[in-house]
């Protein structure tokens, strides 16, 4: 699937999921506020980077992150 970070944040905003541009314009996924999960998805060129408790995870292609998105969604 050829997905773009447009269609992953449209996703990702229907399913609740904050989106968020930082100061640099760099864009960042986290859970709904009602969660009281601690983590966040961060875009670093080609890839996304998952922040766990503010520690970098693991580097996900955006079509992990809506697997990743997907299995949220529903916990």
């Amino acid at each position: 699937m050829a997905l773009s970070d447009e269609e992953l944040l449209a996703y990702a905003s229907a399913w609740g999921f904050r989106c968020e541009a930082d100061a640099l314009g760099i864009m960042e996924i986290y859970p709904p506020r009602d969660s009281e999960a601690d983590w966040k998805m961060m875009q670093r060129g080609d890839r996304w980077v998952l922040f766990a408790h503010g520690e970098p995870q693991l580097n996900f292609y955006l079509d992990d992150v809506l697997k990743f998105l997907k299995q949220r969604r529903s916990a």
